[in-house]
C-alpha cells in the first residue's frame, strides 16, 4: 500500500470554478462546483428557496463490515510500512501511473413564486438533476536525492464532463424536459513537491515526511472560457507544507497525515481581486495485511476549507467541510511493484459520491 505525498483534495479546478455565485461574472450556468487536489469538488450549492432530494446510500457502512469481517478472520501477518513512506533511495528514479475518477450527483427544487399557507405554489417550479464526471490519468515522477531527501512532479491529464437535466413547471403544467452537457479535456495544473524524511532523533526510527509543494496554474481556468466550456485549472497557484508518519501496532499499521494549503490570490481584469480560501487537510487509516502480498487499508480523510474572498468581501457559500472514506486493496509485485486500487465514498455534501483511484509505482 502507497501513501501518497500529495492529496488530491486540496485544490481541483472544480472547487473554485463557479464564479457564477462569487458574483465573479453574470451569463453563466445557475449552480456552483467546487475537485479537489486541489480541493475536492463541491456539489451544487443551493440558492434560497431550494432543497436538497439526495438519497445517500450506505455503502460504506457495507463494505467497512467485510473488511472487519475478513480481518477477523485472516491470518496475522505484519503490515509492510507504506511505500510513500520510505522515500525513493538516491540517484534512483520511481515512475507512478495514476488513474483517479470522481462522481456527483444531486437533485435540486428550485421555486419561482409565491405561496399559501405553504401547501399552495402559485409560480413556476422547477427540479434539476445535475451530474459531474471527471476522470484523471496522471504521471507522478519521483527521484532520489539523498537518503532523506527526493523530488516529485504529478502530471495530470483531465476530462471532466458537466450534465444538467431540468425539469419545468408552470401553473401546474409539465413542461419538456431540457439538458445541458459542457465537457472538456487537457493538461490539468502540474505539482511540484520536495519530501523530506525527519525521523533523525526518533528512538524507535519511526518514519515522520515532512513535504513542501507547489501546484502550479497550466490547467485553461475558469476566467479564460466561455459560457459552453468548462474549466480544467483553478487559475491560482497555490503552496502547500504538510507532515505524514505511520506506527506499527501489530497486527496492523496506523498511518496519518496533516497538511495546510494556501490558495494564491490573483488580480483578474475584469472581476477584482480573487482570493480563494486556504485548505486544512487530515487523514488518518489502517493497513492489515492478509499475506506477505496482499494487504487491506481504509482511512477517513477531511478537508476544511474557508471562504472565497472578492475585492475584501467574503462570499457566502463558497466555504466547505469535505469528507471521504477511503477502502482500498494493494498487491506487491515479485518486482516489488505495489499495486493500489481504492474505492472513496463522500461522507458529506461537499465530497464526491463515488471515487475510484489506481495507483501503479513502479522503480528504476
Amino acid at each position: 500500500m502507497s501513501i501518497s505525498t500529495y492529496t488530491e483534495s486540496q485544490n481541483h479546478p472544480d472547487a473554485i470554478d463557479d464564479k457564477r455565485n462569487w458574483g465573479l461574472g453574470p451569463g453563466r450556468r445557475n449552480y456552483h462546483f467546487d475537485e479537489t487536489s486541489p480541493k475536492i469538488p463541491v456539489e451544487p450549492i443551493f440558492l434560497k428557496g431550494e432543497q436538497d432530494m439526495r438519497r445517500t446510500a450506505p455503502f460504506w457502512l457495507t463494505v467497512v463490515i467485510c473488511l472487519a469481517c475478513a480481518c477477523s478472520l485472516a491470518p496475522a501477518v505484519l503490515a509492510d510500512e507504506p511505500e510513500s513512506l520510505t522515500l525513493t533511495p538516491p540517484n534512483e528514479t520511481e515512475v507512478e501511473l495514476g488513474f483517479l475518477y470522481s462522481h456527483f450527483s444531486k437533485n435540486r427544487l428550485v421555486v419561482n413564486g409565491y405561496s399559501f399557507y405553504d401547501v399552495i405554489i402559485i409560480g413556476r417550479l422547477q427540479v434539476d438533476e445535475v451530474r459531474r464526471e471527471i476522470i484523471i490519468p496522471s504521471v507522478t515522477l519521483r527521484y532520489g536525492l539523498s537518503p532523506k531527501v527526493n523530488v516529485e512532479a504529478m502530471i495530470p491529464l483531465r476530462y471532466r464532463i458537466d450534465n444538467t437535466l431540468k425539469y419545468g413547471s408552470q401553473q401546474g403544467q409539465m413542461g419538456l424536459p431540457t439538458e445541458e452537457t459542457y465537457s472538456a479535456v487537457g493538461l490539468g495544473d502540474i505539482e511540484l513537491a520536495l519530501n523530506f524524511d525527519t525521523r533523525l532523533g526518533s528512538k524507535d526510527g519511526t518514519p515522520f515526511i515532512t513535504t513542501f509543494g507547489v501546484k502550479t496554474a497550466t490547467g485553461i481556468d475558469l476566467y479564460s472560457v466561455s459560457n459552453d466550456q468548462v474549466p480544467l485549472g483553478t487559475g491560482h497557484w497555490g503552496a502547500r507544507l504538510g507532515f505524514a508518519t505511520m506506527r506499527r501496532l501489530d497486527p496492523v499499521v496506523v498511518f496519518g497525515g496533516v497538511s495546510y494549503f494556501w490558495n494564491i490570490a490573483r488580480d483578474v481584469k475584469g472581476y477584482g481581486t480573487v482570493d480563494p480560501g486556504d485548505t486544512i487537510q487530515y487523514s488518518l487509516g489502517i493497513a492489515y495485511a492478509l499475506s506477505q502480498r496482499f494487504s487491506l487499508n481504509a482511512r477517513v480523510e477531511q478537508s476544511f476549507t474557508g471562504k472565497t474572498i472578492k475585492d475584501g468581501v467574503g462570499q457566502s457559500g463558497s466555504d466547505m467541510n469535505a469528507a471521504t472514506l477511503y477502502l482500498g486493496v494493494s498487491y506487491v509485485t515479485q518486482k516489488g511493484n505495489a499495486l493500489d486500487f481504492t474505492v472513496g465514498s463522500g461522507l458529506t455534501e461537499d465530497s464526491p459520491d463515488l471515487t475510484v483511484k489506481i495507483g501503479w509505482p513502479i522503480k528504476f
